[in-house]
């Protein structure tokens, strides 16, 4: 694709004047090296050794290759010798698709594989073509302005496994072309998508090691497009264990990613552990927070209590408390005198942690009396009554997912709670009601 356009030399039946030319390409706006400052979050940009430009200057073609770096010089030594203006038209990298016919060229923006070496968005200059114009110049005061024609977008992924990782790549999908060939006009700089182009763009990370708590910051190239309200980002991330992290970035209002500028996520793409597990011994009195109750205490909604250090949430209709040497999470429905028969119509919610992206894979409850007559169950605390027909006994207090969905009917992607309760129970008495719980286990699992 980046075959240069050589200089003018051809001879017709009269000889052609020809002449060295130096144009100035303003470095402004390039990004030929394109260098990310990690401490003032800022980009340089500069011209680059070996660069070259394509040029059209009047109805010709020529090659022009970098002078000086520093001023943006360029020079080509055979130029026809134009007494009069011209329109000059640049576009680099140098190609040799471009039409002197309609002043266009054939570009590639972006590309579907980009590689970044370790957190530096060096890659990025190779893949945004740039274009600039001047009319009615002279030969020897050629200044063109260049234009990006790449959006950059950056984005962060966070580890928040728990454990180092390195990140071997990041696939991008759209719902726009974002890469491959185009067509741009040089005068009005309008950028036409022509067959051989993606909607996924794949960021290949070499040295992607990113810290437990850490995130590397990365860059991808893509030719502009808009996002209209409610399409999406797709992002797959890819490490070098073979994991593979899902995030999803959908759009509240219609956004362009255009050309020439750096669009930047504010959320980073978080890597999170692929499974969550955790155990409370509720027979550790240090499981339990300074304000918990040790005497039967009543509460009217929902209190939230750290236990184990996990955030819990508990319901009860009668009293609950852990006793004066905090050793049982313990459920009083037989009332705050011991003498209460409890109704159909008490029960007990323990809303389990809720972790945004995961779903609730295994419970185990574990009693201090097995022979207890309420029921037990896991399930969605706004459809309750599904789990009631399917509710456990007290002797059995392990639930998998398949129980879980299939019959207890919870959707395990919500807030799910374990439900004590006593629909079904025949001949309830004061004496058995009561639920002592000395540990809760909990897995998760990634969605």
């Amino acid at each position: 694709m980046l075959v240069a356009v050589g200089c003018h030399s051809e001879e017709s039946a009269e000889r052609v004047s020809t002449r060295r030319v130096q144009l100035y390409a303003e470095a402004g706006a390039t990004r030929t090296a394109f260098e990310y400052d990690a401490e003032s979050g800022k980009y340089a940009t500069s011209w680059s050794e070996g660069d070259r430009m394509s040029v059209l200057i009047g109805t010709d073609a020529y090659l022009f290759d970098l002078a000086d770096a520093e001023s943006g010089e360029f020079v080509c030594n055979e130029v026809a010798d134009v007494a009069s203006a011209v329109g000059v038209y640049g576009v680099y990298p140098a190609t040799d698709y471009l039409s002197v016919e309609d002043c266009t060229a054939t570009i590639e923006i972006g590309a579907e594989e980009q590689t970044q070496q370790g957190e530096q968005p060096a890659h990025i200059a190779a893949l945004d073509p740039l274009y600039g114009g001047q009319e009615d110049a002279m030969v020897d005061a050629i200044r063109l302005q260049m234009h990006h024609t790449a959006a950059v977008m950056q984005f962060a992924v966070k580890n928040s496994t728990g454990a180092d990782v390195v990140v071997e790549s990041v696939k991008v999908y759209a719902p726009k072309t974002i890469a491959g060939k185009h067509r741009i006009d040089l005068k009005t700089g309008e950028i036409t998508a022509l067959g051989n182009v993606s909607d996924c763009v794949e960021l290949l990370v070499e040295d992607g090691e990113v810290a437990d708590g850490a995130q590397l910051k990365a860059w991808i190239a893509m030719s502009p497009f808009e996002i209209a309200e409610g399409e999406k980002l797709v992002f797959i991330v890819t490490t070098a264990a073979g994991a593979k992290y899902k995030y999803v970035k959908e759009f509240g209002s219609e956004v362009e990613f255009p050309a020439g500028k750096v669009m930047k996520m504010t959320a980073p793409i978080e890597l999170k552990p692929e499974a969550l597990n955790f155990k409370v011994d509720l027979t550790n009195a240090e499981s339990y927070p300074d304000n918990f109750p040790t005497a039967k205490t009543s509460y009217a909604e929902m209190v939230e209590w750290a236990l184990g250090g996990y955030p819990f949430g508990i319901y009860c209709t009668e009293p609950i408390a852990c006793g004066t040497s905090k050793r049982m999470l313990r459920f009083y429905f037989n009332g705050k005198n011991g003498s209460t028969k409890p109704t159909a119509s008490d029960y007990a919610l323990i809303y389990l942690p809720y972790y945004e992206g995961y779903e609730l894979n295994e419970v185990e409850v574990t009693v201090d009396n097995d022979t207890m007559v309420c029921k037990i169950a896991v399930a969605n605390p706004d459809n309750l009554e599904v789990a009631h027909s399917a509710s456990n006994s007290m002797s059995d207090t392990s639930f998998d997912v398949a129980e879980i969905v299939a019959e207890m009917g919870a959707d395990v992607g919500k807030q799910c709670c374990i439900y004590l309760h006593f629909n079904g129970v025949n001949n309830i008495n004061s004496s058995k009601c009561n639920c002592y719980i000395t540990s809760i286990s909990v897995k998760y699992l990634l969605k």
